[in-house]
Formats: structure tokens, sequence, C-alpha cells
């Protein structure tokens, strides 16, 4: 494989796609926001697979010898293949911290055994149609509600949940639940592996930035489509915000029920309009831009050959038929 221009090939591709990807988010409004940003960050993760797919045809310079040509593109190419390996690992290298992290926080925690915890779990995912209820976890250091993993899924409540009123833990665990039927810390590795990925191109940055940003108001408005009361809501989401705002030990792969943009989340909250899923624009965008990954991910781009050397068999047959008289039988008197 000529690892040069694969790199050329995925940095191309991956820049059309996430430009695409990017425009989507502009465009769109709602939850669909984090649908199209996470759907371009999954294909541009994807985008190595592409080796399996027809791939762009590059010309090479021409020089004395193809062997030299090639030996002097693949040369040329090393440095820029060492720093995009760089980057990768730098990059890629911040999701170690976080899991480890994670399984300290497996070790030292305890399975929730609970009666009301448990029941409260139980109707949650009910309500959400999770197709399995999660675990439940409790520690004993102060600690935000958490959701990790990427398929059952795992719950962490600190100990003190055994103290709340039951109102609030419904709403608590509503909203972690969400996160799981919504696969969104298993889309934070993925995404943040895109990043790693691609991390020379900015709008990757963009789509991971507004994915990360409106999870949460999408998480929001999943627990609310389940008629929980906006205001009620809101006001258990600032006490959980005031609770724990000096609390700074949480796992990279969370979904926090408090993050940043706290006040932008409380205005969505309290604002929110029942709304039917997806709608005509949506699909319409969607559709459109798979349409456009796709053509991307398969296109073949085949470039105009080079001219013959000169002197070589194949210049003298063009010069041959280029001074050629077309019509040899036909004479002038």
């Amino acid at each position: 494989m000529n690892w040069p221009l694969f790199f050329l090939d995925l940095a191309l591709r991956g820049l059309v796609i996430s430009g695409a990807a990017a425009f989507a988010v502009w465009k769109l409004r709602g939850r669909m926001r984090t649908v199209a940003a996470a759907f371009g960050l999954l294909a541009l993760l994807a985008l190595p697979l592409g080796l399996f797919l027809p791939r762009w045809e590059v010309t090479m310079p021409r020089a004395a010898t193809a062997v030299d040509s090639v030996a002097a593109f693949t040369v040329s190419w090393k440095l820029p293949v060492t720093v995009w390996a760089a980057g990768f690992l730098l990059v890629a290298g911040r999701l170690l911290p976080g899991w480890i992290r994670l399984q300290q926080w497996l070790r030292r925690s305890t399975r929730a055994t609970n009666m009301r915890i448990m029941a409260e779990t139980r109707e949650a995912a009910m309500i959400l149609d999770l197709p399995a209820v999660p675990e439940v976890r409790l520690t004993k250091w102060r600690t935000m509600p958490a959701a990790c993993g990427f398929w059952r899924g795992t719950v962490f409540l600190p100990e003190d949940a055994l103290e709340w009123s039951t109102e609030q833990l419904q709403m608590v665990l509503l909203h972690e639940l969400a996160h799981l039927k919504r696969r969104d810390p298993g889309m934070a590795t993925l995404g943040y592996l895109a990043c790693a990925l691609h991390w020379f191109n900015p709008f990757v940055w963009v789509l991971h930035r507004i994915w990360m940003r409106e999870r949460e108001t999408a998480t929001d408005a999943l627990v609310l489509s389940t008629g929980v009361a906006p205001k009620c809501y809101a006001m258990h989401l600032i006490d959980i915000a005031d609770r724990f705002r000096h609390m700074t030990d949480r796992p990279m792969l969370s979904a926090a029920m408090a993050g940043p943009g706290l006040e932008q989340r409380v205005r969505s909250i309290l604002s929110y309009v029942p709304r039917p899923p997806g709608g005509r624009k949506g699909m319409a965008v969607a559709a459109t831009l798979t349409a456009g990954v796709l053509a991307t991910a398969a296109a073949t781009f085949i470039p105009r050959p080079p001219p013959p050397l000169p002197g070589s068999p194949m210049a003298k047959e063009v010069d041959l038929r280029l001074t050629a008289d077309p019509f040899p039988g036909d004479t002038v008197n």
C-alpha cells in the first residue's frame, strides 16, 4: 500500500464529509443537530474502511525513471506521516486517563441493592423503553450522577442518593438513562477517536464541540417528552448543580447531569414545546448528507494521463498521426 497517497486521500475525503456535516448542523435546529453531528463524526471514523472502496488515482510527477519518481515522492511524505501519527497518539492518549478513572470507579463502588433505587431504575427504563435495565452503583465520595458504558450501561450515584426524595431520584435516573438510550457515553468515545484520526481537520473539532454541547439539551428534551413537568425538572437540575458545583472528580466518558451551559439548558427546558420526531426538513438534510457521504467515499478520481516523453515510441506515433494526410487518395490538379 502507498501510505502517503492513503493519508492524502483520507484527508481530502474527510474535509468534504466534515464540511457537509458542519453545513447540515448549521442548518438544523433542536435534536437533529446532535444527530447530524454524530453522523458526521461516525462517517469520519469509518473513512479508513475506504480501503475496500474504489481509490482516488493520483498521477506521479514525471521524472527520469518511474522508480526514482515513486521513491522521491515517498521520501518527501515521511515527515507529514510522522506528524500525523504523533498528533493521533497525542489526542487519542487523552482517553487513557478517563478510562483508568472509570475502572477505579467500578472497583471502588458497590452495586445498589436498595429496593427504592432498584424500583425507580426499572420504572425509568420502562418509561424510556430501554431493552435492559442498567446497573446502578453507589460511590462513597461526592460524585455527580453519571452514565457510562457502550452496551447495557452503568449509572453511578453518590451514596447520599439514598436520602433523596422520590421525585428527585426519578428525575436523575430518567436523565442518566436517557443518555444511555441515546448511546451518548459510547458516542463520546467514538467522537473523540474521530477527532484523533482527523486532528488536523478543523471541521471535525467543530462537530465534536457542537455534539458535546448539544447532547445535554437533546437529553433534556428526551426526558421532557416522557411527560415530566419542565418547571419541576429545571428546579431539580439547578439543585443538583448547586449541590455538586465544587466537585471536579468525574470520568471523561460520562454524561454528567449538570454540565457547562446550565443557564442555557434551563431556558431551553422552560421553553420546551413537544415536537414530533424528525420532520421533512430534517429527513431531507439527513438524506442529502447520507448521499454525499456515500458519493465521497466511493468517488474515484481519474486523472488525465501525462504526455509521452519526447523521443519515445508513443511520442513518434502521436506525431505521425497528427502530421498524416487524412485523405491520401485525393489530389488537386
